[in-house]
């Protein structure tokens, strides 16, 4: 009967483990901040504009605007902080709408260092988008607790894409970066700016070729 109660006793321990696992995996993962500093969109030779901010809370997000021309060139800057109490893994980052094959004037040129890879126009994931721009490390970026990473991306024009003479568009990327924490993936929420791009002053549109 002793040999019974422990086998039980076993059974009902590795139960709780695999059942506690996942939910450790999942809140220690919601304490991985994805968010954005004072200077979330820096452009060489142009000043950028915050704009939509609310001014009884400076911590809201808001939109970070730059002028487009043919020679525009930004790195837009993500960090990624982990307080969890465990490494995490920078598996991905997605940027959305800021790919090639989109109506946007402005694309991604690299993320840390890594060209956007192609994907599959016909993927059912809706996060698998060849107007969205991707880097999926070969080599995570390894976060210990209390670490942060700065995450920059590389824009320059696309000529693939325009905004006509007072026109202008706001992207904002909900959940860019992929985490693997204690063997389980998720995307942190982001909590940082929007990024807006407009046609230049004085210019007919940033369509003409």
């Amino acid at each position: 009967m002793k040999r019974r109660g422990w086998a039980i006793a076993a059974i009902v321990a590795a139960m709780a483990f695999f059942v506690g696992w996942p939910v450790t995996a999942t809140l220690a993962r919601g304490q991985v901040v994805v968010y954005t500093d004072a200077e979330p969109l820096v452009c060489l030779d142009r000043p950028t504009t915050i704009i939509g901010m609310d001014e009884t809370d400076e911590t809201a997000p808001h939109v970070v605007a730059a002028e487009v021309t043919k020679d525009l060139r930004c790195e837009q800057r993500i960090f990624v902080r982990n307080d969890s109490a465990f490494a995490a893994e920078i598996t991905e980052v997605w940027l959305p709408y800021m790919g090639e094959d989109t109506g946007v004037p402005v694309r991604v040129l690299t993320i840390d260092g890594e060209e956007p890879s192609e994907v599959d126009p016909l993927s059912m994931n809706p996060r698998e988008s060849s107007i969205d721009a991707r880097v999926r490390f070969a080599s995570p970026v390894i976060l210990q607790p209390g670490e942060i990473h700065l995450i920059v991306a590389a824009l320059g024009f696309n000529s693939n894409g325009c905004i006509a003479q007072g026109g202008s568009t706001t992207i904002r990327p909900e959940h860019p970066v992929t985490i693997s924490l204690l063997g389980f993936s998720g995307e942190p929420v982001y909590t940082g700016a929007a990024y807006g791009f407009a046609a230049a002053s004085g210019d007919a549109s940033s369509c003409d070729s």
